[in-house]
């Protein structure tokens, strides 16, 4: 019997842990996380994504005066999404810049103050953002028509920006993340930085980057993705399928970017020797193979393009995930 049932629609608020209104954004989540790393010379670790929904005036007044915000769009419509960043995050980095150590800072029970330097700092964390929100604009190409967006604005704090009506709810992700704090400190510093903690008040915004989107655009996205906006209910009558679909999800698996593949008779492999040339006359570097092995041999997830992406070499996919694959993880059956 079939052991996963599906629900017919996902409820976005920010208890929902959807993989499928995720997944399309853990590269980003991750590329966010090595821009602040390597700033600040220190260790960070995502955490959790988080959604919430409703419109852009009920979630943008929850957030922090300070939040440094940068508006996307194209000519027509300014603001069609918008990226932030939590005042802690900036200030970490002007710190880091300036050489301030944080051993002599003097207590804050307010919200860091930022401005134009700090909004200038977290320029590339923005360029991040957009690059992936148009990666996913360009895969749905044939499905809806939307320009690519560019950075229209940017400024501290985010109740100000005027927003198209017409553009209906908007959903609010937020990526959280910690920072493993470097070298030991004595039992006194911890104890100091405890109660410094204890004595400030409750930020409005955590550590984490944020993305709003309008909801329609979440929607097309997570659908593209082959992930739908969907959650997934088990049977309770049936514990192992949640063991089961677990460890599947969690189960770890060796990518390869095949860029050719050719015969060889057992006899001539046994003859290759150190400077000798294997011809690859397919090889097309617009056209690499992605695989993984599974139990029935390779297989092919996508097709992708070789470049380079932060100085280090780099696949693209032009292709989405293969059907197969994903239908395979499904149907999950006992």
């Amino acid at each position: 019997m079939n052991v996963i049932q599906k629900k017919s629609k996902l409820g976005l608020e920010a208890n929902a842990s959807s993989p499928g209104a995720f997944a399309p954004w853990e590269g980003v989540h991750h590329s966010l996380c090595e821009y602040v790393s390597k700033e600040i010379g220190a260790d960070v670790i995502p955490k959790g994504i988080e959604i919430d929904s409703g419109s852009f005036k009920n979630l943008a007044k929850d957030m922090t005066e300070d939040l440094l915000s940068f508006s996307f769009g194209d000519a027509d419509r300014p603001t069609m999404s918008f990226a932030c960043v939590a005042p802690t995050i900036a200030k970490a980095l002007t710190d880091k810049s300036l050489g301030v150590d944080d051993q002599v800072k003097p207590a804050s029970k307010t919200e860091p103050k930022v401005g134009l330097l700090e909004l200038l700092l977290m320029a590339p964390c923005a360029e991040i953002i957009s690059e992936a929100i148009n990666a996913h604009i360009a895969l749905l190409a044939d499905d809806m028509s939307l320009p690519a967006i560019a950075q229209t604005s940017q400024r501290v704090g985010l109740t100000d920006f005027e927003v198209d009506r017409e553009m209906g709810d908007w959903v609010k992700l937020v990526f959280p993340f910690e920072i493993e704090e470097q070298g030991q400190k004595s039992d006194g510093q911890k104890q100091a930085k405890k109660q410094a903690a204890k004595d400030q008040p409750e930020p409005k915004a955590k550590t984490a980057f944020y993305i709003f989107l309008p909801k329609n655009l979440m929607e097309a996205i997570s659908i593209k993705h082959n992930l739908s906006l969907e959650t997934t209910e088990f049977d309770p009558t049936e514990p192992w399928a949640i063991h089961m679909r677990e460890a599947v999800d969690g189960a770890g698996v060796s990518i390869k970017a095949v860029l050719e593949t050719c015969d060889m008779s057992v006899a001539e492999c046994t003859r290759l020797s150190i400077g000798q040339v294997i011809p690859l006359p397919g090889v097309a570097l617009q056209a690499i193979s992605l695989e993984t092995d599974t139990q029935g041999g390779a297989v092919e997830l996508a097709a992708s393009t070789l470049g380079t992406y932060k100085a280090n070499r780099a696949v693209q996919l032009t292709d989405d995930i293969r059907a197969e694959f994903i239908s395979d993880l499904s149907t999950l059956t006992i």
